[in-house]
């Protein structure tokens, strides 16, 4: 289905909400052209139409779309030039009037099952009036862009305004359009029209420097929420301003379906933490409760949203002497079941029933942190289904949710000069609730360099594919999937079919036709034809299904480089990825892994042609309870089961990981641990440990088990020597070659 407009160019990008995006490469008229998806060329035709009224008009738009595919969202949609929806969805009727140009579309396509849309377009109630098709190779950027707006499922609707005229100089100023007033108060509504109205005139929409506040609409999750009005090619530059969130339990930008963003030079910060912190000033075991005693302006308990979702919050102790840190010995976290103002800033918190930590882990004088977080619709940028999106010169001191977030991704993302850090003079224990980047699916690549993420509750940055579930298995090569969050496969993509239970490659397979496709969005079944037959799947009848990973939703390409990792309650970096670099970066005292490849099946499989150089990690994997898992590790690929064997020509495996040239001190349990992999390579890396630091039992300098083919040359491990491990732990690889690695005592002996 038709989804987006891309400005600059005469392309359309097309996405079904179940398969890849593609481009038109061609549409003559009403004949059928061809667009390129996963480099297959597929049939489609699709027109943009405008008509213009002289006087007062009724129209009415009529389809005969299958019913099937009611519920994939607006196949054809009407609008005026300045992107307000008029007719969306079903059959409608309007009355318009005089004015700009009005606009709407229609298609034809076959994607391995043909769609096909009839549109009738009536015009009544007036003499005159002009009715044309524009087709792509005659219509304007303009006309394309301003037709885009209206390509979407409409929850509500915007008056939106064309501010045209106040631009100047190819800026739309926020100060002269009515966007900000005096005070600095954004108001969303203006905000959504001056975002519109520069994207389609192909102007910056530019904050002067000053300082603003932004107050979320009352029926979203965001302070400013382009979901349902997309200002493809927007450019919003913020020379250096600062905007204020008033809402700690609302995130700050969504531009969920846009493509063409960028947005630099801004500052972004909340008047209130999401978040509660303070200090355990009594304790009943028997009742689970801890009375806490709140710092100075870190309340959210008396917020009634609080207390609708507090089964999904969750709280961490942190360390006595810098609470910047988790504690190095309580459980990694807890839930809570209620919460009860005492006295001012005194709070009992009653413990989950499953969480018998009071007495135990929870002690009198412990610092306790306690989060918001429920979901990811409060982040900072949600970017879901984006493509061609470039973050950058921006800093982020508060943080309800996550930093970047993003789903389904169609393009490119850059996160370039990205900050997120602690306010100066603020004693925030934490920036972030949340990671700092998280995306699931998308072709790639993401570029994240020259950032840093400091304080956060979670992940610094997660990529990675969701799996879909095999529903019922037909035959060996027709099954029915379940995307279940994921995305749903389109003709010609390939997918990998993953048994848990054994943790084996079942097989890898093209899709040759899908029917029988119901559902929207995520959630989506459908049946699949595949080109290969794989044997062993199983579907829900199982206790657990086989699971489907799109290949193309790996990023490929993906950089990370130049940037600081610090102070992270959760790891560095988890990336499922295809031609990944990770280069010139510093982790620094992080709880859990530093790079992490190993983690859950829901988040990702394998990993392919990866090279991690030239960095370096401190303090890395201090959490001492993950210290003493045998997957442990500063830099961590392999599988969940460190007990599959090679022997198995099923058993999966990561390909082509290369580990050079990085320095690796004062860590705790493994510096690097790879297993299950084709092509494992480490080399010339510096892993040390202090002589004063406390000898851990599971300690190793280096880790290769379960691989195919490994190296492991000219790397220097000093002062390591555990109970458990030895310095240079390998074993069961097929084959292993280990040479001119220097061993280095305490004292400096070789």
């Amino acid at each position: 289905m038709v989804k987006q407009f891309l400005r600059s160019t005469y392309n359309i990008s097309i996405d079904r909400d179940d398969g890849p995006a593609g481009e038109l490469i061609a549409a003559n008229g009403a004949t059928l052209g061809t667009f390129v998806d996963n480099g297959v060329a597929r049939p489609a035709w699709i027109a943009v139409h405008q008509l213009a009224v002289d006087g007062t008009a009724t129209v009415t738009v009529a389809d005969d779309m299958p019913s099937a595919y009611e519920a994939c969202g607006a196949l054809y949609a009407l609008t005026d030039g300045y992107g307000r929806v008029l007719i969306s969805n079903e059959t409608a009727e309007q009355t318009v009037t005089a004015g700009a140009p009005l606009y709407w579309i229609s298609c034809r396509m076959d994607a391995g099952e043909e769609l096909t849309v009839d549109l009738s377009v009536t015009v009544s109630n007036s003499e005159n009036y002009i009715l044309w098709e524009k087709h792509l190779d005659q219509a304007s950027p303009a006309d394309l862009h301003k037709a885009g707006f209206a390509l979407q499922t409409v929850n509500r609707l915007d008056r939106l305004t064309d501010l045209s005229h106040y631009i100047e100089n190819n800026r739309l100023d926020v100060t002269r359009c009515g966007v900000a007033d005096q005070n600095g108060n954004i108001h969303n509504a203006a905000f959504r029209s001056a975002a519109l109205t520069a994207a389609a005139y192909g102007a910056t929409l530019v904050f002067p420097t000053a300082t603003y506040y932004l107050t979320a609409d009352s029926d979203s999750p965001y302070g400013i929420d382009f979901s349902f009005a997309r200002p493809h090619g927007l450019h919003l530059d913020g020379q250096k301003s600062t905007i204020w969130m008033t809402d700690n339990f609302r995130g700050g930008f969504s531009f969920i379906g846009c493509n063409d963003i960028t947005v630099e030079n801004l500052t972004l910060d909340y008047i209130h933490t999401p978040w509660a912190q303070g200090e355990v000033t009594a304790i009943d075991p028997e009742k689970q409760t801890v009375r806490l005693r709140l710092d100075d302006d870190y309340n959210i308990f008396d917020d009634p949203r609080f207390h609708e979702t507090i089964g999904g919050h969750f709280g961490t102790v942190r360390n006595r002497e810098d609470p910047r840190f988790l504690s190095a010995d309580a459980l990694y976290y807890f839930f809570l079941k209620s919460v009860n103002k005492a006295d001012d800033r005194l709070y009992d918190v009653s413990l989950a029933e499953f969480t018998p930590l009071v007495g135990t882990e929870i002690h009198l004088g412990d610092k306790l942190l306690i989060n918001n977080r429920v979901g990811c619709n409060m982040s900072m940028f949600d970017i879901r289904r984006c493509s061609n999106v470039t973050l950058r010169h921006i800093t982020v001191y508060v943080c309800a949710c996550t930093g970047v977030v993003g789903s389904q991704m169609t393009g490119p993302v850059t996160v370039d000069d990205f900050h997120m850090t602690y306010r100066p003079g603020a004693n925030h224990w934490i920036t972030s609730t949340a990671d700092g980047v998280h995306m699931q699916g998308g072709p790639g690549p993401v570029t994240l360099i020259n950032s840093s993420f400091v304080g956060l509750l979670d992940d610094a940055m997660n990529l990675y594919q969701w799996r879909s579930l095999v529903d019922t298995v037909l035959a060996d090569d027709r099954v029915i999937l379940n995307t279940d969050g994921g995305a749903m496969p389109v003709v010609g993509d390939t997918m990998e079919f993953f048994d848990t239970v054994n943790q084996q490659l079942l097989g890898v397979s093209r899709i040759l036709a899908i029917t029988d496709s119901h559902g929207q969005g995520s959630h989506q079944q459908a049946t699949l034809t595949l080109e290969t037959p794989i044997a062993g799947m199983v579907g829900k009848e199982a206790s657990a299904p086989t699971q489907g990973y799109l290949q193309r939703h790996e990023f490929a390409g993906t950089v990370v480089r130049n940037n600081l990792f610090k102070n992270l309650r959760g790891r560095g970096l988890v990336l499922h990825t295809t031609d990944t670099v990770i280069e010139d970066n510093r982790f620094e005292n992080i709880s859990n892994h530093g790079i992490h490849g190993w983690y859950g099946y829901q988040e990702g499989l394998r990993i392919r042609n990866m090279v991690i150089r030239n960095n370096t990690f401190h303090n890395v994997g201090y959490y001492k309870r993950e210290a003493l898992q045998d997957a442990t590790g500063v830099i961590s690929i392999r599988l969940d089961n460190s007990e599959a064997t090679v022997q198995s020509t099923q058993t999966v495996f990561h390909e082509n990981i290369t580990v050079e040239n990085n320095v690796i001190t004062d860590f705790y349990g493994c510096a690097i641990n790879l297993g299950n992999t084709d092509g494992a390579v480490i080399r010339n890396n510096d892993i040390s440990l202090a002589i004063t630091q406390p000898r851990f039992p599971k300690e190793c300098g280096i880790k290769v088990s379960y691989c195919e083919k490994a190296t492991v040359t000219g790397n220097r491990l000093q002062n390591i020597a555990g109970d458990v491990w030895p310095a240079l732990d390998l074993h069961d690889n097929v084959i292993c070659v280990a040479e001119d690695n220097l061993y280095v005592s305490g004292q400096g002996e070789e």
